[in-house]
């Protein structure tokens, strides 16, 4: 009986998958107006959906000298 649940959870995904990548999209093009080129410059450094993905930045102000 639990794959009855499998069904319902894919057409979630289904509507749910194409919505974010979207609003990724969207909420990209408003951040880069807002922004400009200091947001490109993180963009550059950080993947969009899983910022956690990269190896954190060297020394106490990060390997570019930014302060955080």
């Amino acid at each position: 009986m639990p794959a009855c649940g499998f069904g319902v959870w894919m057409r979630y995904l289904v509507v749910a998958v194409p919505w974010l990548l979207r609003r990724v999209r969207v909420e990209d093009g408003l951040m880069r107006g807002r922004f400009g080129p200091s947001y490109e410059a993180s963009g550059a450094r950080l993947p969009a959906l899983t910022p956690w993905t990269r190896p954190p930045l060297a020394g106490p102000g990060g390997a570019d000298g930014e302060r955080r």
